[in-house]
């Protein structure tokens, strides 16, 4: 049996995501390609759930777009005991970057934050910003930059 929702949100990625598959599956069908690749069916809910939040998010992000010459970002004390100093610091780079906009921003720490566990791994944090990355921007380009992004071990594509 796999493990949770960070487990399946990754099969998801692989299997669905990089591979750029269009359109993504009903949720039905969803559900029922994770359990049969072994997933358990309270985590396949969770995952659904997780998704269809991110999917709110989506359709909502004109309210989330800010100008970023007017405001700084502050993060909650909640938000500080999930994402460690790192992972925030990363959201700011990819942001100065050109990567994430200030919407994107928000959906990555609100999806972060759905995510039912204390402490996130850093590698399971650059899985959720790849996922919402790609959900928003699906051309190879950005296919590729994530690609790059997952196995980007030494930093090389966030060093400025």
């Amino acid at each position: 049996m796999k493990e949770g929702v960070l487990d399946i949100l990754e099969f998801l990625f692989d299997h669905y995501m990089m591979v750029n598959v269009s359109p993504f599956p009903d949720e039905a069908h969803l559900a029922d390609e994770l359990e049969h690749a072994g997933f358990d069916v309270d985590e396949i809910d969770k995952a659904l759930v997780w998704l269809e939040g991110l999917g709110e998010l989506e359709a909502g992000r004109d309210g989330l777009q800010l100008d970023q010459r007017l405001v700084t970002r502050v993060f909650m004390p909640a938000e500080c005991e999930k994402l460690s100093l790192t992972e925030r610091s990363l959201l700011y780079k990819l942001e100065r970057m050109g990567i994430l906009d200030s919407a994107a921003r928000e959906i990555i720490i609100d999806r972060a934050m759905a995510i039912q566990v204390d402490e996130l791994s850093f590698e399971d944090f650059k899985q959720i910003v790849a996922f919402v990355v790609l959900n928003r921007e699906s051309s190879p380009s950005y296919v590729s930059w994530a690609e790059r992004f997952l196995f980007d071990t030494e930093g090389a594509l966030i060093r400025h």
